[in-house]
């Protein structure tokens, strides 16, 4: 799970953002800084602490640690309360796997796993004004990619450009369905740029067993 004093440090940061910028709007009158957000794209850039998981199968286990991310979204504003669009979430945290060698005994592998989640989400913002609390609902897929070499997978091929030799691995990966539901609170700063603060959960089929990850995060977005 997240760490508590994480979401108190997300308010925090929103919290110093916004404050000097809602004195202003006071000062001059709320509608110079704040125009409807129906009718608009906007594009979001931010920050996630991913929760640690771990997971036993058949003699094998993993043990993934809390790791800092990144995130891209694209979305549209149907009226200043529905907002559909596309997140993608991007993670490289570090892992210990054991694995059950065939004949017996067992073998430790420490490295990093590459995590990406693609969503579709509908976003829906309870207050049609600049600040407002908001509950998403989405789906999609996740990626899962160990960065360990298959055996056996090695492609070479001539590269005429650079003269040379090249060579890929195959790795163990896999992408699978996943969704989520979060919930937080947006302040738009001024008519064209707001912050997010915010959690999400989220659920990835694995086999018969379903991962969850949750995630603390803060954005910064730009409306077009």
């Amino acid at each position: 799970m997240i760490r508590a004093g994480f979401i108190t440090g997300l308010l925090v940061v929103v919290g110093v953002l916004v404050t000097p910028v809602a004195a202003e709007a006071q000062s001059r009158g709320f509608e110079a800084l704040y125009k409807d957000r129906a009718g608009r794209m906007e594009v979001t850039f931010g920050g996630h602490k991913t929760s640690a998981w771990d997971r036993e199968l058949n003699g094998a286990s993993i043990d993934v640690k809390e790791a800092n991310s990144w995130s891209f979204g694209l979305a549209y504003n149907f009226d200043n309360h529905w907002n559909f669009g596309f997140n993608m979430d991007s993670s490289n945290p570090k892992y210990t796997a054991v694995l059950a060698e065939e004949g017996g005994g067992t073998r430790t592998i420490n490295h990093k796993l590459s995590i990406y989640h693609a969503q579709f989400n509908g976003t829906y913002h309870f207050m049609a004004g600049a600040f407002t609390p908001y509950v998403q609902l989405g789906g999609g897929w996740s990626t899962f990619d160990s960065n360990l070499t298959q055996q056996g997978s090695q492609i070479c091929w001539w590269d005429p450009w650079w003269m040379t030799y090249r060579c890929t691995w195959a790795t163990y990966s896999s992408s699978e369905f996943s969704y989520n539901a979060g919930a937080g609170l947006r302040y738009e700063i001024n008519r064209d740029f707001f912050v997010r603060a915010g959690y999400t959960a989220m659920w990835a089929d694995a086999g018969n067993k379903k991962e969850r990850f949750d995630l603390g995060r803060i954005e910064i977005g730009f409306m077009l």
